[in-house]
């Protein structure tokens, strides 16, 4: 976009929003609340990093001692899932955006950065629960064949596998509901912001 032309839109949306009380402090307000959304995600997307990248030592470590098949698979899907676990979250990460490039140029792009996170998180299942889940079972059902090559589960196993399937259930339901409660709303919001702009235009 050439600066006249940046100009010419910046006068537009400054005119729209003297035009209409409501909605320069609606925005503002939203600001705020994508402010707050993004420092969120960034926490998120640390933390998950940091506990990919300490976990690749045991998984490689693991691995130079493993034997059997079941147990080297799951440590190999184990490490794959720490090294693409922080690319998926990189490539749909927060990027800070400003209004001086255009309120509506800043809603667009906000609403693109909710409508990421809310797809990275409706799919939860394919690249975070799957890959972690299977991996763990095969590396302890592994670790549990005897040299004749017989499983032996005993009941603490059971009820370590009804953890992890529990835990499983319960991150892919936290997410749906945040998905529900946190990233709809938000969303929602951004587009009705963009309605009351265009309205406000025309």
């Amino acid at each position: 976009m050439k600066l006249d032309d940046l100009k010419r839109t910046w006068t537009q949306e400054v005119e729209a929003l003297d035009g209409n009380q409501d909605l320069g402090p609606a925005i503002e307000m939203l600001e705020k609340e994508t402010i707050s959304f993004d420092k969120k995600i960034k926490r998120r997307d640390f933390i998950e990093t940091f506990a990919a990248v300490i976990c690749i030592p045991a998984w490689l470590y693991g691995l130079a001692k493993a034997d059997h098949w079941m147990e080297i698979t799951g440590l190999i899907i184990l490490l794959l899932a720490c090294i693409f676990i922080p690319v998926i979250l990189w490539k749909t990460r927060v990027t800070e955006t400003d209004k001086l490039v255009g309120i509506k140029s800043f809603l667009l792009n906000e609403k693109a950065k909710v409508k990421r996170q809310i797809s990275l998180l409706s799919n939860i299942v394919v690249w975070y629960i799957a890959p972690i889940f299977s991996g763990v079972m095969l590396l302890t059902l592994g670790a549990n064949i005897n040299a004749d090559g017989q499983l032996q589960l005993g009941t603490h196993m059971w009820t370590y596998y009804g953890f992890v399937f529990i835990l499983s259930i319960g991150i892919y339901l936290l997410n749906k509901q945040g998905v529900k409660k946190k990233f709809k709303p938000i969303l929602e919001k951004i587009e009705n912001q963009l309605n009351e702009l265009e309205r406000a235009e025309s």
